[in-house]
């Protein structure tokens, strides 16, 4: 899936021309897209002006680097209805293929947001909600707990019956035990 990704008051607090503090939990969600294999595209006004290169390096400054850019901001498009047609879509489908696109704007008509430092910025919280709602986000938690409903391995995943469950954490915990002794005698 390809996110299409504005900076100030979505990414950036900003205001524009600043280059500020992250949004609350903007920073966190976007890595867990780009960990979760979703196409990350800066889409800024900024980029119409020449300052692309400002906007990947206060990205980089935090911790993003694997992100594409617009030439030009590309006007977004509605993002609740967006979510409505998404939670439809089998969610592998939507980590496997660049063919359904989201925007997260703060200028996108349905986006939640908050008034953070006196602005209106986009509510990362209910977007990341959102997110692992449809399936486009699958929490890092979730994936390394073997206990958990849903088994998720790279383009697979399986609700697993308890059976299941306990014999993969079994595996797991032999799996640990046999690393500590291996380093104990090596």
């Amino acid at each position: 899936m390809t996110i299409y990704l504005d900076l100030d008051q979505t990414t950036n607090v900003g205001p524009y021309p600043k280059f500020t503090e992250p949004v609350p939990g903007s920073i966190e969600t976007i890595k867990d897209l780009i960990r979760n294999r979703h196409k990350i595209v800066l889409n800024t006004f900024r980029a119409n002006i020449g300052q692309i290169n400002e906007c990947y390096s206060w990205l980089e400054k935090h911790g993003i680097s694997s992100v594409a850019a617009t030439m030009a901001k590309l006007d977004p498009a509605p993002y609740l209805k967006a979510i409505k047609y998404l939670s439809g879509r089998n969610s592998l489908l939507l980590t496997s293929t660049d063919a359904y696109t989201l925007y997260i704007d703060d200028m996108a008509k349905g986006i939640h947001t908050i008034e953070y430092n006196g602005l209106n910025v986009v509510d990362w919280a209910r977007v990341r909600e959102d997110l692992i709602n449809i399936g486009v986000i699958i929490p890092l938690e979730r994936e390394m707990n073997p206990m958990s409903t849903v088994y998720v391995t790279p383009g697979y995943m399986k609700t697993l019956d308890d059976d299941e469950k306990q014999a993969i954490y079994k595996k797991q915990q032999e799996e640990k035990e046999n690393g500590e002794n291996s380093n104990i005698s090596g």
